[in-house]
């Protein structure tokens, strides 16, 4: 868990960022794993990384309806353990990227962690529009992110609407968006394989 300079905790910063280790795991998601984690080693920034991405998303990590994501399952995760890693993994990738082109990481840490702000249970049903998830989702989150945090920058919803690229229409018009369309796949890729390979008897056992 990081601590900051007076000794205390950071609100989710700490290790437990979604991965949770299992007996049996299958190759395939042995093998992504072992990207994961070595992004996850590879990509540290240290404290003043993860100092950085806590000051810009506290207020998000601290509201009620994000936290209420915790109670949504999300492939093998909830949807907030999965936007937690997803966000943490991105913004170290962002910090290290921002040395050689210019990166807005504000817009970064609060769009990859507000990509899936939906409120629903996507395994039992559809969004409230009834189309398809996969297609639909991103609109919810930009919907929810717009009420709760007003003032959500070009940047931010760029990266909640086209995050799910190609399945949404409309290329990425920014570097954060690539970077958070690319390892929301390779987690969510990992988590796939768990649920496969586990179901509901993994996913029940987080409760």
């Amino acid at each position: 868990m990081k601590i900051n300079q007076n000794g205390n905790s950071l609100p989710g910063c700490g290790s437990d960022t979604g991965l949770r280790p299992v007996a049996s795991t299958p190759a395939g998601a042995r093998a992504i794993e072992r990207i994961i984690l070595f992004a996850r080693r590879s990509l540290r920034g240290g404290y003043e990384c993860d100092a950085a991405w806590h000051f810009y998303v506290s207020d998000i990590l601290e509201h009620p309806q994000f936290r209420s994501l915790n109670g949504y399952y999300h492939h093998w995760n909830t949807t907030y353990g999965h936007s937690l890693l997803v966000s943490r993994i991105a913004f170290r990738a962002g910090w290290i990227l921002s040395r050689f082109a210019p990166l807005d990481l504000r817009s970064l840490a609060r769009g990859s962690l507000l990509h899936d702000f939906f409120l629903y249970d996507w395994h039992a049903g559809r969004p409230p529009s009834g189309r398809l998830h996969a297609f639909e989702h991103p609109r919810e989150a930009l919907k929810n992110s717009n009420s709760c945090f007003p003032g959500i920058s070009a940047t931010e919803r760029d990266i909640i609407l086209k995050h799910m690229w190609p399945l949404c229409a409309a290329l990425p018009k920014r570097l954060e968006t690539l970077i958070v369309l690319i390892v929301d796949k390779l987690v969510a890729a990992y988590e796939v394989f768990m649920e496969l390979s586990h179901g509901k008897d993994v996913r029940s056992s987080s409760k």
